[in-house]
């Protein structure tokens, strides 16, 4: 199941008092996670996602995602023990002069499937070498 925010953040939105947004999900596994962010952001709108006050991405403590016209993609698995299943987003763009729109996506399966893909994905890389580059791998 694909999950996907667009997400404006307003200019001059400090760190004091950042934007803050529930992302309602479903139950199962985030395999992908993905920050797509406009170009003219740079690096100067931030956002970081939490669960329950843990903050989950980026994983490190007070640090924040930024970009610049490019999609910040990573493969994840982090499963929901327990609802409610949302995440918080929180945003700001202190040294902003316009509001920006940044696209959030989650990539959410059931936990049966999501523990299967890394093998599904290793099986198709071995499987593409064997076979050689085909159309979509070109």
């Amino acid at each position: 199941m694909l999950f996907c925010w667009d997400i404006t953040i307003p200019k001059g939105t400090t760190e004091d008092d950042p934007l803050e947004q529930t992302l309602k999900v479903s139950k199962g596994v985030v395999v992908k996670v993905q920050f797509k962010y406009p170009s003219g952001c740079h690096g100067l709108v931030k956002v970081r996602i939490l669960r329950l006050q843990s903050q989950i991405w980026p994983l490190s403590p007070g640090e924040w995602i930024t970009g610049d016209d490019e999609i910040i993609d990573a493969p994840e698995y982090y499963e929901f023990l327990k609802g409610p299943y949302t995440f918080k987003l929180i945003g700001c763009a202190p040294s902003t002069t316009y509001d920006h729109t940044i696209t959030v996506r989650l990539v959410i399966l059931p936990k049966a499937v999501a523990s299967m893909a890394p093998f599904l994905d290793l099986l198709q890389k071995l499987l593409s070498r064997i076979s050689g580059p085909t159309e979509e791998t070109e």
